[in-house]
C-alpha cells in the first residue's frame, strides 16, 4: 500500500492544480491542526480543497508540502483503518524526497 500511496501523491504533485472560481465563504482554522472537510456529494468539498491549496501556495507553501488524496481513487479500495499511518509515511517520504531533489538542484 505504501508504494501505491507514494505513486498517487507524486501523480498529484506533478499535475497542474485546477483553477476554480474563488468562493468568499470562510471557515474556522485551528493553527497546527489538520482541516477536515465533510459534506454531501457534489456540495463543493473538492473545489474548497483546491481553493485552500491554491491559497497555501500563493502564500509560499511548497506544493510538495501539501498532501491530498482522493479516496474515491480505485487504487485505494483496499485501504483500511490500519493503513492510516501508511498514508502519513507515504506523504512524509515524498516530501523528504522532494526536499532532497531541491537540494541537489541548488
Amino acid at each position: 500500500m505504501l508504494e501505491i500511496l507514494r505513486k498517487i501523491i507524486l501523480e498529484f504533485q506533478s499535475k497542474n492544480l485546477k483553477y476554480i472560481t474563488k468562493r468568499e465563504q470562510t471557515f474556522p482554522v485551528v493553527p497546527g491542526k489538520a482541516t477536515v472537510i465533510t459534506g454531501m456529494r457534489r456540495a463543493g468539498k473538492t473545489s474548497f480543497c483546491y481553493q485552500k491549496m491554491r491559497e497555501l501556495m500563493d502564500t509560499g507553501t511548497d506544493r510538495n508540502q501539501i498532501l491530498y488524496l482522493n479516496f474515491e481513487d480505485d487504487r485505494l479500495s483496499g485501504l483500511q483503518l490500519k493503513d492510516c499511518q501508511t498514508i502519513l509515511d507515504a506523504g512524509w517520504s515524498t516530501m523528504v524526497g522532494s526536499l532532497r531533489q531541491a537540494d541537489f538542484r541548488e
